[in-house]
């Protein structure tokens, strides 16, 4: 997780050389073949009291159709948009899967998100850093089937030292120290060193089986 929130932030910390921060809402969507998505998002924005925040999203998701089912191995043969055949196998933790028929909707999404901002944290954010929330949820004994799984958490880094020129950004979180390329260079002049830098980051995967209407 801290690798994770290390390496978000890079990419969140704001492409240019304009002397004005970036602000503003980027959305890039790619299809990969095979039925797969990836979406990228971004927000830079400035807090009232002249910090930096951000967000940064990616989403990948599949989507195809259920062409034949094997019950014994429980897989599923599905056809992608693009008229190609993939194979998935549901685990034992995937509930209800005799209510899977031909022709149903398969769709699966992994979803990263993460916001930062540049303050101070609060009582409640130093009490929280470092931890990290899990949940998971499948569907009732009935349904078709669901899987949703999730973990986050809060982390507080300190600004090191900060190479405009080179465009690099060295954070602080204990002991450890780690070096960033920032995507928006422009932006790290809204910085100085021993600023606070709040980051919230998620990723959640969710399966989902639906009838085709």
């Amino acid at each position: 997780m801290k690798k994770y929130l290390y390496m978000a932030f890079a990419v969140s910390v704001a492409c240019g050389c304009s002397t004005t921060p970036y602000t503003g809402e980027k959305e890039t969507v790619r299809a990969l073949g095979s039925g797969v998505t990836v979406t990228e998002r971004e927000t830079r924005a400035m807090l009232s009291d002249g910090g930096l925040a951000g967000t940064e999203s990616l989403t990948t998701e599949f989507k195809g159709k259920v062409t034949a089912i094997e019950e014994k191995t429980r897989t599923l043969s599905i056809a992608t948009q693009d008229g190609k055949t993939v194979s998935i196998k549901a685990g034992p933790e995937v509930r209800n899967f005799d209510q899977i028929r031909t022709g149903d909707t398969v769709r699966v999404a992994y979803v990263a998100t993460v916001e930062f901002e540049v303050r101070n944290p609060t009582a409640e954010e130093i009490q929280a850093a470092g931890r990290e929330a899990v949940i998971g949820g499948r569907a009732e004994k009935g349904e078709m089937p669901a899987r949703v799984l999730a973990h986050g958490g809060l982390s507080i880094l300190t600004v090191e030292s900060i190479d405009t020129a080179k465009g690099l950004l060295v954070l602080k979180r204990g002991a450890e120290l780690v070096t960033v390329r920032a995507k928006h260079p422009e932006n790290l002049k809204t910085m100085k060193v021993g600023d606070t830098v709040v980051v919230k980051a998620a990723e959640a995967v969710a399966a989902v089986v639906s009838h085709t209407m």
